[in-house]
């Protein structure tokens, strides 16, 4: 079966976990991942095939303005195009939903995830000193919602 990306569940929180264990510095406590999917102004989107969820991507959106908040894809399947696939998949949701931009961060270091944003139609428009630490700036990128 080929990936299919779909609005994540509450049902797939202990597996959101799982992708973010020793894949991120800072993994999202569970309270704070049911609000991603619980809240009005939030959601994640979820990518899978017959073995799982492969990866996610999470937003809150306020007044047309979306912020991703993290894009996790599962080490031993990165650099197949999940990641791209989740951002554009985000990109046509946020257009339904009538968002008009999307901002995130990423750090400076992290030249994979700065390809798939660049790709997506993303571009840098500032940098954060030491955002994720002594030394560890973040690249800040944004893309209208339609349109590159």
């Amino acid at each position: 079966m080929a990936e299919a990306v779909r609005l994540a569940a509450a049902e797939d929180i202990q597996a959101i976990m799982a992708l973010e264990q020793g894949a991120i510095a800072h993994p999202w406590p569970e309270e704070d991942l049911r609000r991603l999917i619980s809240d009005d102004d939030k959601f994640a989107l979820v990518i899978e095939d017959e073995d799982g969820i492969e990866g996610y991507i999470g937003v809150s959106v306020v007044v047309g303005e979306a912020s991703v908040g993290n894009l996790v894809v599962r080490a031993d399947r990165r650099g197949r195009g999940l990641g791209t696939k989740l951002v554009e998949a985000l990109i046509a949701e946020l257009l339904r939903r009538g968002a008009e931009v999307i901002y995130l961060e990423v750090e400076d270091t992290n030249a994979p995830a700065i390809a798939v944003y660049t790709r997506c139609g993303f571009t840098e428009y500032n940098r954060r000193r030491d955002y994720y630490g002594a030394g560890r700036d973040a690249r800040l990128m944004k893309r209208a919602v339609a349109g590159a």
